[in-house]
């Protein structure tokens, strides 16, 4: 008679090698794939303004105008606030006349090198945390929303749509009757963001709501 046996039992032997090779691998590809992550995000414009913000809190005035295309924004600017002061000079008293004859002349296009450099003196003068005599022009458009305030930079929302980056300034941030946008480009040179343009819904807001 004959009984059945039980079967034996079967073992499998695993190199440590083996397990410290794939151990290895698993980690290299997680460094791969969390380092290409981190060298993404740093070519957005979330990156780009989490740094710029950390400038102006060190008061690295050199860092936070590398996120500044001062020429570019002015460049840009420029056509919008002239034909603004076009209009309010068209609408008001014999000084903003004279403004007028000036622009409609081309002068006042001489005025824009001069501009560009008040504009990045004060930016520079705020990022340092050096206030004193910065005061603030429509030319300037507004400098001192880029103080260290964290209520002010809470209201001032990042938006990404469509294609297009800016920063939201709502009205009461900015000291107009109007809410304001920090366009964002691309700069030509690296992988960061720039401020390079100005949009409100009516420019003529902003001057008339100076006077």
């Amino acid at each position: 008679m004959f009984t059945k046996s039980s079967p034996d039992k079967v073992s499998f032997t695993i190199s440590t090698r083996f397990l410290k090779n794939k151990l290895l691998l698993i980690v290299l590809g997680a460094v791969i794939v969390l380092g290409g992550g981190f060298y993404w995000f740093m070519g957005t414009p979330q990156y780009s303004m989490w740094q710029l913000k950390t400038a102006i809190a060190k008061h690295d005035s050199e860092l936070a105008m590398k996120y500044f295309n001062v020429d570019k924004m002015v460049d840009n600017v420029w056509p919008k606030m002239t034909s603004a002061l076009m209009t309010e000079a068209q609408q008001s008293d014999d000084t903003l006349g004279f403004m007028g004859i000036l622009l409609g002349s081309g002068i006042v296009d001489n005025m824009k090198p001069m501009i560009k450099e008040q504009l990045k003196t004060s930016l520079e003068n705020t990022f340092s945390g050096n206030q004193q005599g910065n005061q603030t022009t429509n030319t300037e458009v507004s400098v001192s929303i880029f103080d260290t305030d964290p209520k002010a930079w809470d209201k001032m929302k990042l938006i990404s749509k469509g294609g297009r980056s800016y920063i939201n300034i709502p009205k009461d941030v900015n000291g107009s009757d109007t809410d304001m946008k920090l366009v964002l480009t691309q700069a030509s040179d690296g992988r960061y963001w720039q401020f390079s343009d100005i949009e409100v819904a009516d420019w003529n807001t902003i001057f008339s709501g100076s006077q």
